[in-house]
């Protein structure tokens, strides 16, 4: 799906993750001012926490435990 051009910054459009059809709903309907485009990005940010808390406690741990090692290796990257 193609957002460039659509008026939304690139966290909207990237965030942007539903069925072709409804997207470009939503950017089309924000490009017209019949959305906010807070509004959407306020939707966007509360979905995405709804699907962490849906998350498994293995799940989080997993998520955790790769968030820790990038941050590692960040910092080891930058000691050199």
């Amino acid at each position: 799906m193609e957002l460039t051009g659509s008026g939304l910054d690139g966290d909207l459009a990237a965030q942007a993750q539903c069925a072709p059809g409804l997207c470009l709903a939503r950017v089309t309907a924000v490009d017209r001012g019949e959305l906010d485009a807070a509004h959407y990005q306020s939707y966007l940010k509360l979905k995405a926490e709804s699907a962490f808390n849906e998350m498994s406690y293995l799940g989080k741990r997993r998520k955790d435990k790769a968030f820790g090692k990038m941050v590692k290796s960040v910092l080891k990257e930058k000691r050199k």
